[in-house]
């Protein structure tokens, strides 16, 4: 029996950019444009070797979706995606991402006033 393939390796690439992309967001438009460039870069690393066709809206951040994001079914129809999905650790992976944008959107929410303020000096 074969093990799940992980690519912790490739989160921590990204762990640094995302947080830095994730705090300095601005606003929810900015939170959501920056998870979902983030991810179709990391999936763009992912699958370089195989031909698994990406477009950016494949990935997107949704904070009521159940993991807090959501997979285009383009992006899920995709037979090489598919056995990547279901034999890595890629959910969960994303799904850390996910989370720490949802912090963020929960953040960004409670002090909607403040970033209106700063967005207009």
């Amino acid at each position: 029996m074969k093990g799940k393939i992980s690519f912790s390796h490739i989160e921590k690439e990204y762990l640094h950019e995302m947080r830095n992309k994730i705090n300095n967001s601005e606003n929810k438009s900015d939170l959501k444009n920056h998870f979902s460039f983030t991810i179709l870069n990391m999936l763009e690393e992912v699958f370089e070797e195989k031909e698994v066709e990406l477009n950016g809206d494949d990935v997107l951040f949704d904070p009521k979706a159940e993991k807090y994001f959501i997979l285009s079914s383009s992006l899920k129809d995709q037979v090489i995606f598919q056995e990547t999905w279901k034999g890595s650790d890629l959910p969960n992976v994303i799904g850390r991402f996910a989370y720490s944008t949802y912090h963020r959107y929960l953040h960004l929410d409670k002090h909607l006033e403040k970033t209106e303020r700063k967005i207009r000096n």
